[in-house]
């Protein structure tokens, strides 16, 4: 299935219209590079992700419902033609094509990975990726380079306590 070039792996995958330019670029340049990407979810409403959660085996992948990031739309689960529609920790999707091309280029199109440790008791999830736009991304990818600890949750909330300048005019 397609949205406009985006890729899709199910017909109900909804996402915010903020990021919609952005992430069409970044489907334009991995369906370029033959990366085999696709969405797996976006939005998620109050009762799917309560389904989801429910649902899931581990709970250390799904957050509860009202607190996650699918609810704003901006949170996308990736998947590959590799694996097809898994989505789970021991699926491998961060050594797939279309993951290990994510991993290299998301933040070009302001998408990054927001679970790399264990965030909100959340393991690392490698297909799961927020869309924070470009200049965000870019400095998060700057200071990572640069040997910082952070994550994108501490980079938002240190813009969030009034170091806007002190992040962006480095």
């Amino acid at each position: 299935l397609t949205m406009d070039g985006i890729l899709v792996a199910n017909e109900n995958v909804r996402v915010n219209k903020l990021c919609l330019p952005d992430l069409a670029d970044l489907f334009s340049d991995a369906n370029a590079a033959r990366a085999g990407l696709f969405i797996h979810s976006g939005f998620r409403s109050y009762e799917e992700q309560a389904y989801a959660y429910s649902h899931a085996q581990d709970k250390s992948v799904v957050m509860l419902p009202g607190t996650s990031q699918h609810h704003t739309g901006l949170a996308l689960d990736f998947t590959s033609s590799e694996i097809g529609k898994v989505i789970d920790l021991y699926a491998g999707f961060e050594k797939t094509k279309g993951g290990i091309w994510l991993a290299e280029h998301a933040w070009e199109h302001g998408f990054l990975q927001s679970y790399t440790g264990s965030h909100d008791s959340i393991r690392a999830e490698s297909w799961h990726y927020l869309y924070v736009g470009k200049p965000l991304a870019r400095v998060y990818r700057e200071l990572k380079s640069a040997g910082w600890y952070g994550d994108v949750f501490l980079l938002q909330t240190a813009i969030h306590l009034g170091m806007r300048q002190l992040v962006f005019d480095r």
